[in-house]
């Protein structure tokens, strides 16, 4: 051991130096007082890793018996839904009641109505065959499902023969069917075959017209009586009865249209008296970035690729979010409540729908976009009703957007892409103006020069880059119209 001042050594267990008179009990205690505390720190040490263990086991212990308990609820509900399960609910079916008068005659009424919606839907599908341009794929599902619908018709009209001549052999005289209940389901058959086999329309009409004759009066009893079919036609009585119905029928449509009149008078009375005072704060502008657009496009790009693009509506909302909450009009910034799976059941219908159309439904299909971006679009401090923002909507129509977009399509075509700033400003001019929100009809007052000198820029830096520019491309497209669209007060309708 050494004195700390002098250096000389010095007894272990000496108190002071005898060199310099040093005192070195201090340092001893000093000594001791950090081993202490790197002791304490030790021990808080291993005490807070013993804590954080401890609730690590026994968080991983809960979710191993939550995950041990819905893995139970699977396999029982898997039991349950089991093939075995199925079958003997099958076995057990009685089907016994397949053979009472009321279902029988119920059957009977309806089942001339099936030809007749098979003939037009045949029909439909042998007028668009004459378009040859039409891919011949494009008819698989509609062929399948003419094909599902004729065999189920055949079917259910073979049950009906098959029933009715049980109930004429086996059933008491006074519950038996009457023979003439029998031609319905056969003219049923016949015109099913017909048509399967495309035989000439005059055949098919004329058992289809004979099923059709004998249902007019069935329906009468067997739906809307709720009485047994009897051998007794009367067209007279049924002509009345439908008359009377269809008297009964106008006066409760006449009543629920004046229920909806008062429903519709305490919706505007409601949304005029919680109405936000609409005040111009400043200029109309967009203030998103181009930077965050190329970011949300590339995820858009990566989520639509790795799902086959099922989930492309659910992160297309968050664009669409994005883009309305960095859009200021007037002053006053928007807000945007739509969520991906309203939108997604939209989407595979406008799929499918352009699909069969080969692209026509496209146009139809954007103005519904349209209609729904709209009622889900207000300006900040607006309450939704129902989810929905009674005073915003898009009351643009399909045709007319059809036309403008043939018409953007042609011009830019002619003149070799030329005329499009000016074809894109009518465009965008149009869909303005059918814009309301927060109950103020939007306008734009743009020109097509003014818009020239930034597609052009745009055009160009977009084929220098790639195509990596489009997104910066595409939030000056965006600061253009914004900048020049300006609202005034629309009625409430």
């Amino acid at each position: 051991m050494y004195c700390p001042k002098c250096g000389k050594p010095v007894d272990d267990d000496a108190l002071f130096c005898s060199s310099c008179g040093h005192a070195l009990k201090k340092e001893n205690e000093k000594k001791s007082d950090l081993e202490e505390i790197d002791e304490k720190l030790v021990s808080a040490t291993n005490e807070v890793f013993e804590k954080v263990e401890k609730e690590a086991n026994d968080t991983y212990e809960e979710i191993k018996d939550k995950v041990e308990e819905v893995s139970d609820k699977v396999k029982e509900k898997k039991d349950k839904i089991s093939f075995e399960d199925i079958k003997k609910k099958i076995k057990e079916f009685d089907y016994y009641t397949l053979l009472e008068k009321d279902i029988i005659d119920k059957t009977c009424a309806v089942l001339p109505l099936l030809p007749l919606i098979l003939f037009i839907f045949r029909k439909i599908i042998d007028f668009f065959l004459r378009f040859y341009f039409i891919p011949s794929f494009i008819f698989i599902i509609p062929d399948a499902i003419y094909t599902i619908l004729t065999l189920a018709t055949m079917a259910v009209a073979i049950y009906a023969i098959t029933a009715l001549i049980y109930r004429i052999v086996a059933c008491e005289e006074n519950d038996k069917v009457n023979f003439i209940e029998m031609i319905t389901p056969l003219s049923t058959l016949i015109a099913s075959l017909l048509i399967k086999n495309g035989c000439s329309t005059l055949s098919i009409s004329l058992f289809t017209l004979i099923g059709l004759v004998l249902a007019f009066d069935f329906v009468a009893k067997a739906i809307l009586l709720n009485q047994p079919i009897s051998d007794k036609l009367d067209f007279a009585a049924d002509f009345n009865l439908y008359k009377t119905k269809l008297s009964e029928f106008k006066a409760e449509l006449k009543k629920q249209k004046e229920l909806e009149a008062l429903a519709e008078a305490e919706r505007k009375k409601f949304v005029e008296e919680n109405r936000i005072p609409y005040v111009t704060k400043g200029a109309s502008k967009f203030d998103g970035t181009g930077g965050e657009l190329f970011v949300k496009g590339i995820i858009l790009t990566i989520v639509s690729l790795v799902s086959c693009g099922l989930l492309t509506p659910f992160y297309l909302v968050e664009i669409i979010k994005w883009r309305k909450e960095h859009t200021v009009i007037e002053g006053n910034r928007m807000t945007f409540n739509g969520t991906g799976v309203q939108l997604w059941g939209l989407w595979i219908k406008w799929w499918f729908l352009s699909l069969i159309t080969c692209g026509i439904y496209s146009y139809f299909a954007t103005v519904d976009f349209f209609k729904w971006m709209n009622k889900h679009t207000s300006f900040e401090g607006d309450t939704p009703f129902n989810g929905i923002y009674e005073l915003s909507y898009f009351d643009g129509n399909s045709f007319e957007y059809l036309g403008y977009a043939i018409l953007t399509n042609l011009i830019t075509c002619i003149t070799c892409g030329i005329a499009y700033p000016w074809m894109f400003v009518k465009l965008s001019e149009w869909q303005t103006k059918n814009t309301v929100v927060q109950g103020r009809r939007l306008k734009l007052d743009a020109k097509g020069a003014d818009y020239f000198g930034v597609w052009i820029v745009n055009q160009l830096l977009t084929i220098i880059t790639c195509g990596i520019y489009y997104s910066w491309a595409s939030c000056k497209e965006e600061t253009f119209i914004v900048s020049h669209i300006s609202s005034y007060e629309e009625p409430i309708r």
